[in-house]
Order: structure tokens, then sequence, then C-alpha cells
């Protein structure tokens, strides 16, 4: 029967918009992601794919469009698998082709190499997509055409409107786990923050005000729902929205949000007039990604995805020594991670390695390699110092906590309730900041006591442009070049001579050139060895 996959392709070659001549889009860490004009075909076949993913799992997938904190110009499609999680490499791999095939004949090739059961399960079999969409101005003509592609292999689809990315993982992995067929109402996942929330303050009376930078998208939207559910649940803490987006849509992350506070360190535009202490978080357009900050005189102290995960990890450690459960804590950072923050997280272990088995692990850069390996112990803290990062707890790490918390343990309750606060998915710029604040109010934590956990090194990143990035390669965790080795030689031996310095070289994920990071320090130190390692990249590589 290699019927189906001929037809298929005939009928999207037919129904679906034209592909772009002499442009190839490829799916990345962060999905397709474009300028919108040139996004009309990719996003039906985006539904397409999604689809046949669905039915070959016998599970609902999700398709988020968004571009995250890119221009408002720009969008693009996240898939979310069926385990609520990103997709897995080699359907990103089918993803790619299938979005710049032009022909049928290749087509229907590509289908059945990727999917080959497809002919024999495409009569019975059903498929449901779980679609939502961010507040671009391309946005819901592009969501329809992603809805076009889901219908045209006959599949279902349930439209969420406008939601946060992590909202579309939760429902995918909600209605899975349920397994009924049915995705459950978004209320569910405000109500299921509120009831961990109240399991982990207790009785104590609490009120707590943060301001949230929404950075003119979808999380404004969350906020305001989240801050309703509190308050019917006369839970203390409130979240004042900014940058809210409302009128004009090219606003949409313009010097605003979680990636424009992390990366020039200054105040977002917007910021309300506000008293001496008040406390600030910043989200990305999609709502996976947040940073808390305050203000100091006039500058900006922050507190980024490296402090986050410094922050629960003491609290995890003194919940694992209270509970005496003898589970293993992993750290997981990638070679961006502040040196001072891995020296923090080393040194906080070790105080605790009597009830925890515990050790900070460095990954690629990119989500799924820090999804990945957190995945390997029984909890695991993983953050980029960006703000995207969530904390993982294994079955069997769950089963045990539950069965200790059924009897009465106070310490595992907490730890229970902590791991339903936390979106197990994927990083959620809501879960994790409602975490961040539960974990200050319980612990007695201030800004500034955190903010003094360590601090950073001065550090600077800067790209270097050659003529083939890929004319490097790495070690699997980037922090070494292993060719060509005349480069690690001459960075090693630029590293010895300064205090603190430590320096990698790795080729863009994103952009055709090398990016170089050095901490040292002193930031001029610092600068100075990025500019010695800069030149040399440039003498090697030319």
């Amino acid at each position: 029967g290699q019927g189906m996959s001929k037809a298929l392709a005939s009928a999207i070659l037919q129904k679906g918009p034209p592909a772009l001549s002499g442009k190839t889009i490829t799916y990345g860490t962060a999905g397709f992601r474009a300028n919108a004009d040139m996004l009309e075909c990719v996003m039906f076949r985006v539904g397409v794919v999604a689809a046949l993913r669905s039915l070959q799992t016998h599970k609902m997938v999700g398709v988020m469009v968004t571009a995250s904190h890119n221009p408002a110009a720009d969008n693009g499609s996240k898939i979310v698998d069926q385990d609520g999680g990103m997709l897995v490499h080699e359907w990103e791999v089918f993803a790619t082709r299938l979005a710049n095939s032009t022909d049928e004949a290749d087509m229907s090739s590509t289908i059945d190499s990727f999917y080959p059961d497809f002919n024999s399960q495409a009569a019975g079999g059903s498929a449901t997509v779980v679609l939502g969409r961010d507040t671009r101005v391309s946005s819901p003509k592009l969501a329809e055409l992603v809805k076009q592609g889901i219908l045209t292999c006959g599949a279902k689809v349930v439209d969420l409107g406008i939601v946060t990315t992590p909202q579309v993982h939760w429902a995918v992995l909600r209605a899975n786990q349920k397994g009924d067929g049915q995705v459950p109402p978004l209320q569910g996942y405000y109500e299921e923050h509120a009831q961990a929330l109240k399991v982990l303050l207790g009785s104590k009376q609490t009120n707590v005000k943060f301001h949230v930078d929404c950075a003119n998208g979808v999380g404004a939207k969350a906020v305001e729902e989240m801050n309703k559910t509190l308050s019917e649940h006369s839970i203390g803490f409130s979240l004042v929205p900014f940058n809210v987006g409302d009128g004009d849509p090219e606003l949409l992350n313009e010097g605003c949000g979680a990636e424009h506070v992390q990366k020039s360190r200054k105040l977002p535009s917007g910021v309300p007039a506000s008293g001496g202490n008040d406390k600030f978080a910043s989200f990305d357009g999609d709502a996976d990604r947040v940073v808390v900050w305050y203000k100091k005189d006039s500058n900006l102290v922050l507190l980024d995805g490296d402090k986050i995960a410094a922050l629960f990890s003491v609290y995890l450690c003194h919940l694992l020594d209270a509970s005496k459960l003898k589970l293993s804590l992993g750290i997981v950072q990638t070679a961006y991670a502040n040196g001072s923050s891995t020296s923090f997280m080393s040194s906080v272990l070790a105080k605790h390695k009597e009830n925890v088995t515990g050790e900070v692990s460095c990954v690629a850069t990119g989500v799924k390699h820090l999804h990945h390996q957190a995945l390997h112990y029984d909890i695991g803290v993983y953050f980029e110092a960006n703000g995207h990062g969530t904390v993982i707890f294994s079955d069997s790490a769950r089963s045990k906590i539950e069965e200790r918390s059924r009897g009465g343990d106070a310490a595992a309750q907490t730890l229970h309730a902590f791991a339903s606060l936390i979106n197990p998915a994927i990083g959620d710029a809501l879960s994790d900041l409602l975490a961040v604040m539960v974990v200050l109010e319980v612990e007695g934590i201030s800004l500034e006591q955190w903010a003094g956990y360590y601090e950073d090194l001065p550090s600077i990143m800067t790209k270097v442009l050659v003529k083939d990035r890929n004319a490097i390669k790495t070690t699997k965790d980037e922090q070494r070049v292993t060719e060509p080795k005349e480069l690690q030689d001459a960075v090693d031996a630029a590293v010895s001579k300064v205090e603190q310095g430590r320096c990698f070289v790795r080729p863009s994920g994103t952009e055709d050139c090398v990016r170089v990071y050095a901490e040292a320090g002193k930031q001029e130190t610092a600068n100075k060895l990025a500019e010695d390692v800069g030149e040399h990249v440039k003498r090697i590589l030319g």
C-alpha cells in the first residue's frame, strides 16, 4: 500500500501554498523561525507533520505558532511531542525535509522513509493536534494554515487560541496522561499551580507582589488569569503585569522582556514608577523564559537563570536533608554558565553530601541537551543563563516522595507540592516565577540575600566572522576545541596568563560565525582575553 503517501503528497501540493523556491528553511532548536511572509507553505506542512506524528504515536501532539523573543515581523512554529516535550530529533529532520520538498515523488518517498508504517496506519488511525498561537499580527493567518495542514491528513484540531508556549506543552502532557481523548480546559493549569502553592505556603500569611514585564507578548494574558485564580484561593501572591502589549503589536520584545534584560543588563521600557524595594521579573515573548531583577540606585541587579537554579538547588538540598530520602540531584548547565555559579553549586552539593548524591554537569548549548541530561537524575535542575529551565522529577523519585508524604512526612509533602508546581515538560516563565516567589517566602530570603549567593565573574561574549564556522569541532560539552588542535593550544596559553580565566570557542548554532566566551577576575582582563582568542580564531581559520 504505497498509495496513501502518494495521495497525501499530491493533496499537500494541491491544497497547500507552494514552497518558496531557492529558500531552505530548517527546523532548529527553536523549531521553524523566519520572517512571517516566508512561512505560509512551512506552516501548512507543520500541520501535516504534527498530524502524522500523532497518528504514529497514537497520542496527541501540539503545535505552537510563535517566534518567541524575535521581533514582531518574524514568526515560526514549534511542535510539541507526545510526551509534552520537544520533538524527537529524527522528526525534526523529517519536518525540514517535508517543509522544503517541491515535487510529489520526492515528498511521497520522504514520508515513506521517515514513517514507513504510514500506508498501513493511515486508514484506521485517529490523530489529534493541540494548537496554540502568540499575539503576533501574522499568527491567526499562520495558525489557520497549520489547521488546514492537519485537516488535510484527516486529523482533528483542538484550538486553544492565544496561549503561552508552555501551556501547549502542559495541555498535550495532561491529555496524554489521562488518555481519554479530551484536552483538559486551561483553567486546570491555573488550578494546579494554586493547589501546589497552598500546600507550600501552609498556614503562612503572605503578601508578596512582583511586577512582571510581559514583553508585550502572550504572558500578559496568563499573568492576569493566574492572578484571578490566586485571589479566588486567597493566596497572598500578586503579579502586576506591565508591557502587556495593548495597542501596538509592533512593541513585542522591543526594548523589553527577558532577552533584553538578560543580554543588555538594562531596565526594560515601561517600568512603572515604584518603591525602592520592589521586585521585578521579565518574561520573554512566549513566556517560556524568565529572569528576576530589582533596582539598586538606578542600576539593575539581575537574577538570571543560573541564580534561579542556585536558589532551587539550595532549597531542594534542605528538603532532601529534612526528608532523608536518598535521592540524586543533578544540576545541569552549559559552558555559558558563569564560573562562580558552577563553584557555588558544587559547594552546596558538597555541604549536603550525607543525604544528597549530587553533581553539576555541563552539556552542549540548547534546551534539548539540558533536558536530556536532567533525565539522568532523580531530580534534575536545569537552567540556561537566559532564564529557560525547570526542575524534573523522575517517576521513581515521584513515587518515593508520594509514598513518604502519604505517611505524613512534612518535607516529602513539600517536595511533592514543589514537583506539582513546576512545569515537568518544559521551561515555563509563570511556574518558574511562582516557584521563585514561594522559595523566597518560605525560606525567608530577600532578593539582596539571594543575589549575594555568589558574585558573577566579569564575562564577555563576542563573535568572529570566519570563512567556515564548521571547521571548528568541539568536545561534547563545547568547553574545548578538538580541531584545529592548534586553536585549543592557543586558547590554553591565553587562559593560563589570566587570573580566574576561562575561555571557550564554539561555532554558532544559529548564525554564520564563531562565538567566543571569556571570563576573568576583572572585566578588562576578560575583554582582553576574548580579544586575544578572537585574533587566534581569525589567524588560524582565516
